[in-house]
C-alpha cells in the first residue's frame, strides 16, 4: 500500500471512530480513584511515532496528534473519493472539503505535504484523567441509546517511551468477562470494582502504539 492510501485509510479510521468503542464501562476507570486536574510535568512533552510521520504532544490538559507526510504518487493512484483540481486536493466528491493545497504537479506525478491534527484527549466534564498503578487512564464519556458509558485508553511513559493502549481488543473483552464473572458472551459494557480492574491490568499487555520522546517540555 502506497503512502497516500495509508493516509487515506488512517484518516478514514479516525472519522469512523465516532461509531463507538468496542468496550465500555459504567463509570470512569478505575472506580473509586480520584480524577486528576491536569497531566503532570513528567508526562508532558512531544513524542514521535516509529514511522516519524506523526508527533503526539501532551500539555496540561490536552493530547494532540499531528500527522505530517510528504506524499508522492501518480494521478491515477489517487483513491476515491479524493480528487485533484488545479493545485488543490479535495477529500470528497462535491469538491468542498480541502485535504491539501499547493499540490505540485509534474506530468502524471503529484507531490504534496499533508498535515492533519487529531485531538486524542482534552480534559473536560466528559473526559476524565486518572492514575493507577503507574498508568494514566483517559476516560471519555460515550452516549448510546440514551445511556452514558465510558471508553478507556491507557498511557504509560517509561524511559522516554510513550505507550498508548486502547482497552477494546477481543482479548480485553474475554478477560473482562472472566474477571467480572459475566456469563453473557456478547457483553461489552462492564462495571469492575477497583480490585477487579487491577486484576485486569495484570492480564493486559503493552502492545499499544509507541512514541519516543523528542524533547522535554520547555518551562
Amino acid at each position: 500500500m502506497d503512502k497516500f492510501k495509508q493516509i487515506f485509510v488512517l484518516i478514514s479510521l479516525i472519522l469512523l471512530s465516532g461509531c463507538g468503542p468496542s468496550v465500555t464501562f459504567d463509570e470512569a476507570q478505575p472506580a473509586n480513584t480520584r480524577a486528576l486536574s491536569k497531566f503532570p510535568g513528567d508526562m508532558q512533552g512531544e513524542f514521535i511515532a516509529d514511522d516519524q510521520a506523526s508527533v503526539v504532544t501532551i500539555s496540561d490538559d490536552l493530547i494532540l496528534r499531528k500527522y505530517d507526510y510528504i506524499v508522492k504518487t501518480t494521478k491515477d493512484s489517487i483513491p476515491f473519493p479524493f480528487h485533484l483540481r488545479n493545485d488543490t486536493l479535495f477529500s470528497n466528491e462535491n469538491g468542498d472539503s480541502v485535504f491539501a493545497t499547493n499540490v505540485k504537479v509534474t506530468g502524471d506525478t503529484i507531490i504534496t505535504n499533508v498535515r492533519y491534527i487529531d485531538t486524542l484527549f482534552m480534559l473536560s466534564d466528559s473526559s476524565v484523567l486518572k492514575k493507577f498503578k503507574g498508568y494514566y487512564f483517559l476516560n471519555e464519556r460515550f452516549k448510546r441509546d440514551n445511556t452514558c458509558t465510558w471508553s478507556v485508553r491507557k498511557l504509560l511513559v517509561e524511559k522516554g517511551v510513550l505507550t498508548i493502549t486502547e482497552i477494546g481488543t477481543p482479548k480485553d473483552l474475554d478477560d473482562l468477562r472472566t474477571i467480572t464473572e459475566t456469563a453473557d458472551s456478547t457483553q461489552t459494557n462492564f462495571a469492575p470494582s477497583r480490585k477487579q480492574f487491577k486484576q485486569f491490568l495484570k492480564t493486559e499487555g503493552e502492545d499499544g502504539e509507541k512514541f519516543t520522546r523528542l524533547r522535554n517540555r520547555e518551562g
